[in-house]
């Protein structure tokens, strides 16, 4: 048996702290470059939202891929579009329905609107996710389901929100979210097919999280995002370097064999480079110094450093073991390498 090159690699270790970046003002404008196919799904879900038929899609990849990017650009797109844009995001121990509760407080802290009929008997259920909008039918709400009785209550809620024009939704960080959150959305992508609603949710794939109801649940369009290919890293660079600069070969290379094809490294390797002096520009092309081999950029280093002290003292010694072996670990020399027993290693 023998372990992925992820288990071992610092990209796996930014998982559960987000992602930081410390790219300069010096690197230009971010572009968002590479992900032409899954804009044009999203574009084409915001437009069919806009027409009348709404949905759930769910962007899934591991920390530093560019969902949170991508769905920032389907919010500017709905926007422009004319749709009313709700966004909200879900944290560690956030509590119950945290990124919805997040999504619609922004936008709807005018209680008046409970008092639309359409609205008003469901108050009491929309006051979980709206504070002061309980009302006094909570004794004759309905004996069922208490999904069924929000979701009908928030799907006619942002019928009004978005009126002719739509509403988006976006939900970041899903992964960190509440059971009773991802039941809600649930419910969301078989209710509003025949709406201007459209939610869009983003997740990582390298957390424990409760996705499994949503990503097989056929009413919800998942959207995996693959680390980049050659192309794609050496396109990002040049987004990020001035117009009249460009990359040698040797400047090529590091990033390419560095990043593993991670969006966020890229970037994160590129500041590094920018601010540390390692690019001489002779001409127009950026140069490489001898040093530039040894470069571990602040941000990334700081983010691995905090993963770590996250961990067990047993699972550092596997992580350390890990890192000792090399890209590739033989299964059989980990415990050793670790001085833990199988089952140890195993948890």
């Amino acid at each position: 048996m023998r372990l992925t090159r992820a288990f071992c690699s610092p990209v796996h270790l930014l998982g559960s702290w987000g992602v930081l970046s410390v790219v300069t003002a010096a690197l230009g404008p971010s572009a968002l470059v590479g992900r032409e196919i899954e804009v044009a799904v999203l574009r084409r879900a915001v437009d069919e939202a806009r027409a009348g038929t709404g949905g759930v899609v769910l962007v899934t990849g591991e920390a530093g891929i560019g969902k949170s990017r991508l769905v920032r650009e389907a919010a500017l797109y709905a926007r422009e579009a004319g749709l009313t844009v709700l966004s909200g995001r879900a944290v560690p121990q956030g509590g119950a329905y945290r990124p919805l509760v997040d999504a619609l407080l922004g936008q709807l802290r005018d209680a008046t609107m409970s008092e639309s009929p359409e609205l008003r008997p469901f108050r009491s259920a929309l006051s979980r996710l709206i504070p002061g909008w309980s009302g006094s039918e909570a004794a004759t709400e309905p004996a069922v389901d208490s999904v069924v009785v929000l979701g009908e209550g928030l799907v006619r809620l942002l019928r009004r929100v978005g009126g002719d024009a739509g509403c988006l939704v976006v939900l970041d960080d899903l992964h960190w979210a509440d059971a009773d959150s991802l039941a809600l959305l649930e419910f969301l992508a078989g209710a509003v097919g025949t709406s201007r609603i459209l939610a869009v949710g983003a997740a990582r794939t390298d957390e424990r999280w409760h996705r499994d109801r949503l990503m097989l649940n056929e009413n919800v369009l998942a959207l995996a995002l693959d680390r980049f290919g050659r192309d794609d890293i050496v396109g990002l660079i040049s987004s990020r370097l001035r117009q009249e600069e460009s990359l040698s070969p040797g400047f090529e290379e590091l990033i390419v064999a560095r990043s593993e094809g991670v969006p966020l490294v890229v970037e994160e390797l590129l500041a590094g480079l920018v601010e540390s002096g390692a690019l001489t520009p002779v001409g127009s092309v950026q140069h490489l110094t001898a040093e530039s081999g040894r470069l571990v950029p602040a941000g990334l280093a700081a983010l691995v450093a905090r993963r770590l002290g996250s961990l067990t003292e047993d699972q550092r010694k596997v992580v350390h073991a890990a890192a000792v072996l090399g890209r590739e670990v033989d299964w059989a020399l980990l415990p050793l390498v670790a001085a833990l027993d199988e089952d140890s290693v195993l948890e």
